[in-house]
């Protein structure tokens, strides 16, 4: 028999340091989980090194009429009047405080002087809109669906402003497929 071996049935059974450690860094771990320990942050601004870019797209189908009076069709994608008669619809915009507005597109179909958009910012003070940007007659596109963009820059103060997009039309041929708004922002969340 060697003397250096263990007897039959049996091994060695040294400790590793590893072994040791994962098993102590367990036991640590689960101790925080059984004892109910919870970690958060709690800081109230995280601020990006640099500026990051959003895109708020707002659908055909989150605009509502401005009177009950108007008639008009709206199938989600599209949405247009029936009739030959001025007909208006608004939709609101949800962008993050500090946020700055940059960039302002729509996709619609019209006549020229057919199609008329804006962005509007509603003091809670006073509840009288602030227009933003105003296109009050926007050229002819044919019959094809195209976009018009326009640079814009605002910064949203959700503590002192509601803002809202708006589009009026005024001939049944007139139809909006919605809107894209660009905006930059430094820090995540209010």
């Amino acid at each position: 028999m060697n003397p250096n071996s263990e007897p039959s049935g049996h091994r060695n059974v040294r400790p590793h340091w590893r072994g040791i450690a994962l098993a102590l860094a367990s036991a640590a771990l689960g101790a925080l989980f059984l004892g109910g320990a919870a970690h958060a942050i709690t800081d109230t601004v995280f601020k990006y090194t640099t500026p990051k870019t959003g895109l708020l797209s707002i659908a055909a189908a989150a605009f509502t009429p401005t009177s009950l009076a108007y008639d008009y069709l709206n199938n989600g994608d599209t949405l247009g009047p029936t009739t030959n008669n001025l007909t208006c619809f608004v939709a609101p915009v949800h962008l993050p405080q500090n946020a700055t507005m940059t960039h302002w597109s729509m996709w619609r179909k019209s006549a020229a002087g057919d199609f008329t958009a804006a962005i509007e910012r509603v003091p809670f003070a006073t509840n009288g809109a602030n227009l933003i940007l105003y296109k009050p007659s926007l050229p002819d596109t044919g019959a094809a669906y195209k976009v018009a963009s326009f640079p814009i820059s605002e910064t949203v103060n959700n503590n002192l402003y509601s803002y809202l997009v708006f589009v009026c039309m005024k001939n049944t041929s007139a139809s909006f497929a919605g809107m894209r708004i660009t905006y930059t922002y430094a820090t995540a969340g209010d």
